[in-house]
């Protein structure tokens, strides 16, 4: 099993960073997958890894056939929180202007 490193989150951890009411982890998810970020299998994109924002380590697991098996895990640095807190004010920057706009 790969050892976690103390410079970067798992997307839960990052969810509660981001100190946002009612907004856990699978909306975390579910708003990145939107933006393009993560693929469905919630691993980061390959353009957004090299850019520093996240990296993906390899886990080990046992699944429910007994047989030992490995699944990719995206972790997120710090410099990604920043990238997702920006993504989150632009997201509802534009939806603010979109709904004052039907007034």
């Amino acid at each position: 099993r790969v050892a976690d490193a103390t410079d970067s989150f798992s997307l839960g951890e990052t969810a509660k960073m981001l100190e946002i009411p009612c907004f856990g982890r699978n909306n975390l998810i579910r708003f990145l997958r939107s933006q393009g970020v993560l693929m469905s299998d919630n691993v980061a994109k390959q353009r957004y890894i090299e850019r520093g924002y996240f990296r993906v380590v390899q886990r080990d697991y046992c699944a429910p056939d007994g047989t030992l098996r490995v699944k990719a895990v995206t972790r997120v640095y710090e410099k990604g929180v920043d990238y997702i807190r920006h993504l989150l004010e632009d997201h509802l920057m534009q939806y603010m202007e979109r709904r004052n706009a039907g007034y």
